[in-house]
């Protein structure tokens, strides 16, 4: 498993190469639309992917710990004897590397880079906000859990992969 500095690491790393790249090719006179839809999309990607690692509940006494996107699915696996919210998990590092890739597809002009990131981003969206409404009705008495801020940080993250290819330049008038 990464640590949290090695995500922040690499998150720093995808996001440079991907302002080097828009910047690249504003020189080389590109459509800018088309750049700001995928750099819009790489954040959302990088956004979803850190929010992973970083704690998405709190159980409280008498266990008192805090478990990451990741460890959700370890946890519930253990106490349901079901692999399903482990496999959720891994989908949604999927889905995270998925539009990160679209976005960076969209920059470099290919038309499919569109569509990965819109699909996988409604796909990311549309599964956050179910596990979201799924863990918040977890009965109090049976497992006392809190939702921290970071699911609602991947499901931010979905959004601006779902605006973004719908970001364009208004007229005036």
């Amino acid at each position: 498993m990464l640590t949290i500095t090695e995500v922040w690491y690499s998150t720093i790393f995808i996001f440079g190469l991907a302002i080097v790249l828009v910047c690249y090719l504003a020189h080389k006179n590109e459509p800018k639309s088309r750049l700001v839809q995928g750099l819009v999309a790489v954040c959302g990607g990088i956004l979803t992917f850190f929010s992973l690692f970083l704690p998405w509940i709190t159980m409280q006494y008498p266990y008192g710990i805090s478990l990451s996107g990741f460890e959700i699915g370890d946890a519930f696996t253990y106490l349901l004897n079901n692999q399903f919210l482990k496999a959720i998990s891994f989908f949604l590092l999927l889905l995270s590397f998925l539009m990160i890739i679209g976005g960076y597809l969209h920059i470099m002009g290919y038309w499919i880079g569109k569509k990965v990131t819109g699909t996988v981003s409604g796909l990311a969206l549309f599964i956050s906000i179910l596990i979201v409404i799924g863990i918040s009705l977890t009965p109090s008495k049976i497992l006392p859990i809190t939702i921290e801020f970071n699911p609602y940080l991947y499901i931010f993250g979905s959004i601006l992969g779902v605006i973004s290819i719908r970001l364009e330049k208004g007229g005036r008038g």
